[in-house]
């Protein structure tokens, strides 16, 4: 499999910046429907925003923050991540114009 990564135009880097966008708003939405906002904050805090944070939270930090344990932390990154990925799938099979043309996105 040739990995060689793509230079993205602007058009296809905003392109990409609202299907995140949407799937981040989408799943808020239902998780705040479901009593999942913790789950979800968290998500946030250590996916979304961690990364560009002068300094990443550790389980621990967020487990006190939050109240609650490191386990639940760990449990709730995990579901937020595999909830985040079908959301983003469904914003980018609704972009798109068929079955074969999703898939072959989705593997891109």
């Amino acid at each position: 499999m040739n990995m060689k990564r793509r230079t993205l135009t602007p058009r296809l880097q905003r392109i990409g910046a609202a299907l995140l966008a949407g799937a981040v708003e989408s799943l808020e939405s239902r998780m705040a429907e479901r009593g999942r906002s913790v789950a979800f904050r968290v998500f946030v805090a250590y996916d979304l925003e961690g990364p560009d944070a002068p300094e990443r939270p550790s389980y621990e930090s967020l487990a006190r923050r939050h109240g609650i344990s490191d386990t639940q932390v760990t449990n709730f990154l995990s579901a937020m991540r595999r909830e985040f990925r079908r959301e983003v799938l469904a914003h980018l099979r609704a972009l798109t114009g068929s079955e074969e043309e999703f898939r072959a996105e989705a593997r891109d």
